[in-house]
């Protein structure tokens, strides 16, 4: 048989694979992050096949979880969960928005309405039952899309939120406004729109959450095979002179990227949201922060390109996991 035949054997294999989708082999990228994540499994890897380690460390390395020159993958480091495609603010806010919507169907301050409060992401305010509906306060406390339009705007301007008056703050509903019509007084300016929209509709192709010691890191992973990075219309404006108020460099003529998208979403989850998540704190890990851009992941047929993570030994990693040789 012609090893180049066009059939289903050789749609996944290797140098010879057919297929040119980067998500097939981002899902294989993740079974190995979620497995080869405990030490345990590492070991084994390492004691029965020292090729396919050496594979796995700078598969660490070139996802941004350990640094370049890393030999073994530190034994504390352990992967707790690998998202695929993940909506995060789509997901986040829909659940922030069924408990608003379900402790308003009990605005007498019951028990019920309390709990739901008290359940809303934002919640930094204590009891949250004493707030009334509409009231400036509880809008601040709870509301999804206020905490986002005050981080988008803040990429330029950090007190610009402050200008806003509370009649459009009061405007704000839970909707989302990555597809619907932003309230008139907000983000007048085009970049800031578009920068809402982008992330709002973000879905990074993995979204690794990994501990090191006692500090945890969210990171993600935008992958790519025989394709480019896309970019969109409207330029990141991070700040005049290339320089931005939350320590940015982007420069005035950049373009805004699905990496650098995906980085102010990972800072938005870590600074403005989950930081309210008090029992779990978890940071951007420096692999993203020193860029201001998520890791970009590059699959490759050949092991000739030190910047790639080749699809051959790829496969064969991930296969172990299901063969039951590992």
């Amino acid at each position: 048989m012609n090893r180049y035949d066009v059939s289903m054997k050789n749609y996944i294999a290797a140098d010879l694979s057919i297929c040119r989708e980067e998500r097939q082999y981002a899902l294989y990228l993740s079974n190995i992050l979620r497995y080869y994540g405990a030490h345990e499994h590492r070991e084994k890897i390492r004691e029965g096949d020292a090729e396919l380690y050496r594979f796995l460390v700078r598969l660490y390395v070139l996802c941004g979880i350990c640094e370049e020159e890393t030999k073994e993958i530190p034994k504390e480091l352990t992967i707790e969960n690998v998202f695929y495609e993940a909506a995060f603010l789509r997901d986040f806010l829909e659940r922030n928005r069924r408990i608003k919507l379900a402790g308003k169907r009990k605005k007498d301050g019951s028990e019920i309405e309390k709990i739901c409060r008290q359940k809303s992401y934002l919640t930094t305010k204590g009891d949250q039952a004493d707030y009334s509906v509409g009231d400036i306060g509880r809008i601040e406390a709870d509301s999804f899309n206020y905490c986002l339009l005050k981080y988008v705007m803040s990429v330029g301007d950090k007190e610009a939120i402050n200008t806003i008056g509370s009649d459009v703050i009061a405007a704000i509903t839970e909707r989302n406004y990555g597809h619907n019509e932003i309230p008139d007084g907000l983000l007048s300016k085009a970049w800031e729109k578009q920068l809402l929209v982008c992330m709002m509709n973000a879905k990074p192709d993995l979204a690794v959450c990994y501990a090191r010691g006692d500090k945890r890191y969210l990171l993600f992973l935008e992958c790519k095979f025989e394709s480019r990075e896309s970019s969109y219309g409207r330029k990141d404006r991070s700040g005049e002179n290339g320089s931005g108020e939350n320590g940015s460099s982007q420069k005035e003529g950049d373009r805004l990227t699905q990496t650098r998208v995906q980085w102010h979403v990972a800072r938005f989850l870590t600074e403005y949201l989950t930081d309210h998540f008090r029992d779990e704190p978890i940071g951007i890990p420096a692999s993203m922060a020193d860029k201001e851009q998520s890791v970009l992941v590059t699959f490759g047929r050949n092991d000739d390109e030190p910047e790639k993570l080749e699809i051959g030994k790829l496969i064969r990693l991930e296969r172990k996991i299901f063969s039951g040789n590992v």
